[in-house]
């Protein structure tokens, strides 16, 4: 049985299913043959690029994951406005201020954290991971900015607000900085697969481009 004259169509039909895996497995280890045939073509040089085939589908399976947790960390985000509007909106509850009080501390919290974790994020190279924490660190500053107008606020409020939004100011170029180190991890000549996939998966989603550009970006680091 040749394995390239296979018809997909009809191939449920004429087989049983044990034949069917029988024909999976010679298919896989058919690629994984050829793969290394052409390893020996092109010499160990090129090794990586052949290698980074295999992280497309991992970058895929992570591309999907992060679109995901975006999804769901937008979904949280507008809970968390909600919030902000609401509370700020409520004029003679004592408890829905402190609420509100609360909301501004942790968001504050969350911003002068987001650098150092960041940071961390990248010395592990988890770059999805910074992504996600610059992300929400963005969302709590406009959240928090809508507000700075809202005659309800105490002193103590805007000046929370204030304070987070220089804490922002710091924090905008790390997106950047992410972007850069993502890139860098692209021409690294000992790559891993999981981070690499990780790597490629955060380009896509928080550096807003195609798979396509990603994969032509990966070529152009390896060659």
């Amino acid at each position: 049985m040749e394995i390239e004259k296979l018809d997909i169509d009809s191939i449920f039909v004429k087989y049983t299913i044990n034949e069917i895996r029988d024909i999976e497995q010679k298919i896989k280890d058919d690629m994984e043959r050829k793969k290394e045939e052409l390893r020996s073509m092109v010499g160990e040089r090129y090794r990586d690029l052949i290698e980074a085939a295999d992280a497309i589908f991992e970058m895929k399976t992570c591309a999907k994951g992060v679109e995901q947790f975006v999804h769901l960390l937008n979904e949280k985000c507008g809970k968390i406005d909600h919030t902000i509007l609401t509370q700020s909106s409520l004029a003679n509850s004592k408890s829905d201020k402190q609420f509100f009080k609360l909301t501004l501390v942790n968001s504050v919290k969350i911003l002068t954290e987001t650098r150092r974790r960041c940071w961390t994020f990248l010395e592990e190279k988890n770059f999805a991971a910074a992504a996600r924490q610059y992300a929400l660190a963005q969302h709590m500053s406009a959240s928090l900015s809508s507000n700075t107008m809202d005659d309800q606020l105490d002193n103590e409020a805007q000046k929370a607000i204030v304070a987070a939004t220089r804490l922002w100011h710091q924090t905008r170029q790390m997106k950047a900085t992410i972007l850069e180190k993502c890139r860098l991890y692209l021409k690294n000549t000992d790559t891993d697969v999981q981070i690499l996939a990780n790597a490629l998966s955060t380009l896509v989603v928080f550096g807003n481009k195609t798979i396509e550009q990603v994969l032509n970006d990966l070529l152009s680091a390896k060659l």
